[in-house]
This record gives C-alpha cells, structure tokens and sequence, in this order.
C-alpha cells in the first residue's frame, strides 16, 4: 500500500506539552542514563525530547496515514531551537507532512519514506524550536 500524497503539507492535531525541569531531569536520564547536575537549562536536543514526549500524537498521525507504527523505522532527523523554554510554560506541538516518496534500499526493497516536521509554539503563536525526521516503511503489496 502507499501513502496517499494528499497527505502532503497537511497538519495534524497538535499536543501541548507543559514545561518542567522534571520533564527534562527524566527523560535526560532515561536517553543518556546520566544524572544531570542541574535540572536546567535542558539538553540541547530538547525539541527531539518534547517529540518524544508527545509521541501518542504521532501514533495517530500514522494510523491516519495507513501505517503500522511498528513497522516505522528514524532514518534522518534535525531539530532547532530558537530560545530555551521557561519552566512552567506550556507548549504547543504541531506535526506535519511535508513529503512522501519511495527509495530502493539496498535490499532492493522499495520503501515510502515520510518526512515530518514539528514546530513547536508558546501559546502566543511564537514559534520556539522545530524538529524535523523523516521515517522509512515497507511498501507492501
């Protein structure tokens, strides 16, 4: 099955995320398994953490789309951030679609990959940081 390229460009509901230093203590110590000294500021990967922590609004990004989540693999990602969050401040996350096209792996198996982006919000609009990743799944028949 492939991914219908109407799907390109198109947003999904968003999440918000409210800022902690313990949001950011935890899941540091659970990607680096390595106690910070200090809860602030956060890692610099903090858009990829903020993802990560919204990643139940993903799953319906891709159930949307016809995939299986656990067939999904990360082949690239990049993230930017424009100013550290505030602890107590809370975040909207908004995921989007911005290509959809096949690749021959090595394998010769044909794959779709989905490139996605999430820009990150305060409540104001502003924009904060983006992360952006492109997933890779088994085309099937």
């Amino acid at each position: 099955m492939m991914i219908d390229r109407a799907f390109i460009g198109k947003t999904f509901d968003s999440f918000t995320i409210e800022i902690s230093p313990d949001l950011f203590t935890e899941l540091d110590e659970l990607i680096s398994a390595v106690a910070r000294a200090e809860p602030w500021p956060p890692p610099v990967n903090w858009p990829v953490i903020l993802t990560l922590h919204g990643t139940a609004c993903l799953i319906t990004l891709w159930e949307t789309l016809g995939v299986d989540p656990l067939e999904i693999r990360l082949v690239h990602e990049e993230f930017v951030h424009y100013r550290t969050p505030e602890p107590g401040e809370t975040l909207v996350g908004i995921p989007c679609v911005r290509d959809v096209s096949q690749h021959l792996e090595d394998n010769s198996r044909m794959e779709e990959q989905v490139d996605l982006s999430v820009e990150f919000r305060r409540e104001s609009g502003a924009t904060v940081a983006g992360y952006r990743c492109s997933y890779r799944v088994p085309l099937t028949n």
